[in-house]
């Protein structure tokens, strides 16, 4: 999955019964849910069965907090790698790649490591070739948004600004099990890029628009051919 919002910046969790952040019985709100959603999505169409769960690609911050509680209350681990360590990670060693927002939020993944994941780019294609899911956020503030994910030809965005609009799933996510309710999607917000190409997205399907029908989600699992 891709997305052209930074749900990092704009989400919460609450702790749970044992009042302690960081624990399986929390609940994530806005940004965060949807983010833990499109985590859920992912592992659940993983089909390389790696013994590690999520590798997050140079997130500190906010940034880190988002997917750390988006992972806890599944019970799913987390590896942050950047630089050096990121260049030489095996990516079969993990059921997801997780690339945050961009400097849209703090803490998120610097246009280093988004060169890095670009130079590793076909290491990517075989990763997501062999089953492995990838979930990334906005890279509207990048040079070259989306780079690292050619499959097989460049994603094209167009910049949202500071996108307010009501946000509503697609059938297709409502297929694929998303059950956040379209308010609280539209409580994440706002969102910086939508995406317009190419023509048939590698094979993506929208799965978030906002009000004026632009795409801002899409997503694509071998449980929906």
């Amino acid at each position: 999955m891709i997305d052209g919002g930074d749900r990092d910046d704009h989400g919460y969790a609450t702790s749970g019964p044992d009042n302690l952040l960081g624990t399986a019985d929390d609940v994530n709100w806005q940004g965060w849910l949807f983010i833990e959603q499109m985590i859920e999505f992912a592992i659940n169409g993983n089909l390389n069965h790696a013994p590690k769960d999520i590798l997050v690609v140079g997130a500190s911050s906010t940034a880190l907090s988002a997917i750390q509680s988006a992972a806890v209350v599944q019970g799913l681990s987390t590896t942050v790698r950047t630089g050096a360590a990121l260049s030489s990670e095996n990516l079969n060693d993990y059921k997801v790649l997780y690339v945050p927002s961009d400097l849209n939020t703090g803490g998120g993944v610097s246009s280093s490591d988004l060169s890095i994941l670009k130079q590793r780019k076909i290491d990517i294609q075989n990763f997501i070739n062999n089953g492995g899911s990838a979930v990334a956020l906005t890279e509207e503030a990048t040079p070259e948004p989306y780079a690292w994910l050619e499959l097989p030809l460049l994603f094209v965005i167009a910049d949202a600004g500071n996108g307010m609009q009501p946000l509503h799933k697609t059938q297709a996510a409502i297929n694929a099990g998303f059950t956040i309710s379209d308010a609280e999607l539209s409580n994440g917000v706002p969102y910086h890029n939508t995406f317009i190409g190419p023509p048939d997205f590698n094979g993506l399907v929208p799965f978030v628009r906002d009000a004026s029908d632009r795409i801002i989600t899409l997503g694509f699992s071998s449980l929906l051919r």
